[in-house]
């Protein structure tokens, strides 16, 4: 199978936005466009197809490209800064845990039940 890569990114504008994607030809009869889950798009086209044609391609299916963009945008990580304090919730293996300092603790080490608990002393804090 032959390849042949654009080495930089190209662009193209559909109304304000500005869709970037990788060009790779290939030894193919049909032109796919895919959408990948870090929102990049990558497009393979067959070795002998025509820039214009490939663009116009692009602009027609700009709509379904955006809509791809929205939806693996829901998946991105919405994770706040943590603070590490008591009641703070954090997601391990797919499910939540919330923290426990009994006792003014702050430091997490081990996994008890459905909470994070330290068995660590510390002096009091002021």
């Amino acid at each position: 199978m032959i390849q042949k890569e654009i080495p930089d990114r190209v662009f193209f504008c559909y109304g304000q936005r500005k869709i970037e994607y990788k060009l790779i030809f290939t030894d193919r009869k049909t032109l796919e466009i895919a959408v990948l889950p870090d929102r990049s798009v990558v497009v393979k086209a067959p070795v002998k197809s025509d820039l214009s044609l490939i663009e116009k391609t692009l602009y027609k299916r700009a709509r379904w490209i955006l809509r791809q963009f929205d939806y693996f945008h829901q998946f991105t990580p919405m994770t706040p800064v943590r603070q590490y304090i008591n009641g703070e919730t954090h997601l391990y293996i797919g499910k939540h845990y919330r923290l426990k300092f009994p006792g003014g603790m702050r430091i997490v080490s081990n996994l008890l039940g459905d909470s994070f608990m330290s068995p660590v002393k510390m002096d009091k804090i002021r």
